[in-house]
């Protein structure tokens, strides 16, 4: 073979070689190879590069090159003499074929008064109540969203509960856009269909408040006072500390607070040797509304701090309203601290206040009711609290991070199991608590709440255990009127074991014969209520117990017969009390133990109504089945520092026993000695 055939087939060899790496690093020669008859000596600088990429230079056709290149994203150069054949482009659709769900694009823009880009507004699109995807507008304040494969977000069934949420809507693809900023009001657009574009939102700016604040008897300005806001209608006017109150000292009693949001907003201030005053205003967006702030003169809160001894406490925190058991939320309302003598003064008296509450680290809280129509030193006395303590196992496994919550008088104070199911709680207040459990959701069971009662005594320990069943009860039958199927109806259970009382289990809609059915139920005393609505639109409850078992099907059916009513009167309540009745069913006596009265599962078994009364002190009980019935009349005092020394408001009671018959009113006059 010659020199020249030689070097011709070295060349092919090459050029081959080039090819095959190409191939192969474009998809793994899925299509054929073409060879070029000429090379290309200059790189063609494409529409897609950047014009300072071009270059003159001879390139580097090593393979080495070839590959450092491809792992760069770089285009190969095109004097190259191999490439891969160019794949046939997809159909384009046309304009009048359906856009597919994945290529939807919601897009516009966010803007402020004068016309200038939001920045990283939060863009939020509604499906309904329950479905909505959000983004940030960028610099230019524009905003967009697409769909994303496989998600079907915006084909999701419309939300029965959102009445304005129709299927119609659905089918047209219309949903409503929200945009907000802390610097801005709000803005929304509804009725937007999908595919839509520049749908712009323009937010308007905030509002403010100015005002003045002077003394109620004389009209004259408070000169130095605090003034702070809080957004919608503030009852109680004891948690504002915790927004950061503005100090003012005007001549005029002036102030102006800004950056308001639209909507109700409640103005409050407050000045040494006056009672807090507040005032709620509408704001509109971006207008500034103004207000008059009338302080009323009081008293300084004065009292003392004292052991069940009468020893001093110092350094006990003293706030008021509702006790919370942080104490980052406790902070918001305290008002002094005692001293040596275990002493404190106040100088600033919400008008909302009624109770007022002292914490110590070595002391259950205690508190103190306040009557502000007759003002003067109150005195709290701590006890040394109460320890409540025990285990939480399902199924005789402990339960890890299980959530305890004890309440007793207002007071809450929590605490979380550990890894043997173990949890404590130390300080507590003595007297009768209420000690909730949850049990957090997991893969395999539903969240599970609990309840039970205890008494706390101080400088005891009382154990209270929650021996949880797992869910494999049933419980079935059916719900007649007279022998009929009701109209409507829907059915509640709650289940009470060694436990506690288990609530929020299930309820179940009664069927057009009548039928109902419960699955994964704890074994237990369940509670079950039956709601229920004739033929001809009257309203019936009615409350049974049956017992249910682990892993077996119970049947139970709830008959409504023929009903009549209690009328009662209940005389002889003080001007301080508040009456309140209760009907239970059978023969009922007053409760030795009080707890017991206000376990929950004691009044939802025995229990067929509650009323407090109208002006004349008449109560009325009606749709009772025929049977007898026991009348509870109460009274109990309005104060909270009433409560005696097992924690319970303090209250007087009476009862009666009544036959009620068919279609009948039975009355019953109650006194209360």
């Amino acid at each position: 073979m010659n020199s020249n055939l030689r070097f011709i087939f070295l060349i092919i060899g090459v050029v081959g070689i080039l090819a095959l790496a190409w191939n192969l690093l474009d998809g793994g020669g899925d299509e054929p190879l073409e060879i070029e008859p000429e090379p290309i000596s200059v790189r063609t600088v494409s529409e897609t590069d950047d014009a300072s990429s071009s270059w003159d230079a001879p390139e580097d056709r090593s393979i080495d090159s070839i590959l450092s290149r491809r792992r760069r994203n770089r285009p190969l150069p095109s004097q190259t003499k191999a490439s891969v054949a160019p794949q046939s482009e997809p159909d384009k659709k046309s304009e009048s074929e359906e856009v597919n769900e994945d290529e939807i694009i919601l897009s516009g823009r966010v803007t402020n008064k004068a016309g200038r880009p939001v920045v990283r507004a939060s863009v939020r699109v509604y499906a309904n109540n329950k479905n909505s995807r959000e983004t940030k507008t960028d610099s230019g304040g524009r905003y967009s969203f697409a769909a994303l494969a496989g998600q079907n977000y915006w084909t999701k069934e419309p939300d029965p509960s959102n009445k304005a949420f129709t299927a119609e809507k659905q089918a047209a693809r219309e949903y409503r856009i929200y945009a907000q900023h802390s610097d801005y009001n709000s803005a929304s657009k509804s009725n937007v269909l999908i595919g839509s574009i520049n749908v712009d939102l323009f937010l308007p700016g905030l509002g403010n408040i100015t005002g003045r604040v002077v003394d109620a008897d004389s009209g004259e300005a408070i000169t130095e006072f605090e003034v702070v806001h809080k957004p919608g209608r503030q009852q109680y006017t004891t948690n504002w500390k915790g927004s950061s109150p503005k100090r003012v000292s005007n001549p005029e009693g002036s102030f102006s607070l800004g950056d308001i949001k639209s909507g109700d907003n409640t103005v409050l201030a407050q000045a040494v040797g006056y009672v807090q005053g507040a005032s709620t205003v509408k704001l509109l967006n971006a207008e500034t509304v103004d207000v008059l702030l009338s302080l009323k003169r009081g008293a300084a809160l004065e009292g003392k701090v004292v052991t069940q001894w009468g020893a001093p406490i110092a350094d006990a925190t003293i706030c008021l309203g509702r006790y919370q058991s942080k104490e980052e939320e406790r902070s918001k309302n305290t008002v002094a601290k005692t001293g040596a003598s275990g002493t404190f003064s106040s100088s600033v008296l919400p008008s909302s206040t009624r109770w007022i509450w002292a914490s110590h680290s070595d002391y259950a809280p205690g508190y103190a009711g306040y009557d502000k129509e007759h003002p003067g030193p109150v005195t709290i006395v701590l006890g040394s609290g109460g320890t409540l303590r025990g285990r939480v196992t399902v199924d005789g496994r402990a339960v890890k991070d299980a959530r305890i919550e004890a309440e007793c008088n207002s007071i809450k104070m929590e605490a979380q199991t550990g890894q043997y199911g173990a949890w404590e709680i130390t300080r507590l207040i003595a007297g009768t608590v209420t000690v909730g459990l949850q049990i957090p959701e997991t893969e395999t069971s539903p969240k599970r709440e609990f309840m039970q009662v205890a008494r706390i005594i101080d400088g005891q320990t009382t154990e209270i255990n929650f021996d949880v069943s797992s869910l494999s009860a049933v419980l079935e039958g059916r719900v007649l009127i007279n022998g009929q199927p009701p109209a409507s109806g829907r059915l509640e259970v709650i289940v009470e074991s060694f436990a506690g009382l288990e609530g929020d289990i299930a309820d179940s809609k009664i069927d057009e014969n009548g039928y109902y059915r419960f699955e994964a139920l704890p074994p237990g005393n369940a509670i079950l209520t039956a709601s229920v609505k004739s033929a001809g639109g009257k309203s019936r409850e009615k409350t049974v117990t049956v017992e249910t078992m682990t892993g077996r099907t119970v049947v139970r059916d709830i008959e409504f017969t023929a009903t009549g009513s209690i009328i009662a009167t209940l005389t002889g309540i003080y001007e301080d009390e508040d009456p309140y009745m209760l009907v239970l069913d059978g023969e009922v006596p007053f409760p030795d133990d009080l707890s017991e009265l206000w376990l929950d599962a004691y009044l939802e078994t025995r229990s067929r109504g509650e009323e407090d009364g109208d002006e004349d002190g008449f109560f009325k009980f009606e749709n009772l089945e025929v049977g007898v019935y026991t009348v509870w009349g109460l009274a109990f005092h309005d104060l909270m520092g009433s409560a005696g020394v097992d924690g319970l408001p303090e209250f007087r009671v009476t009862t009666e026993f009544v036959e009620v018959q068919a279609d009948k009113e039975t009355r019953v006059d109650l006194v209360l000695e």
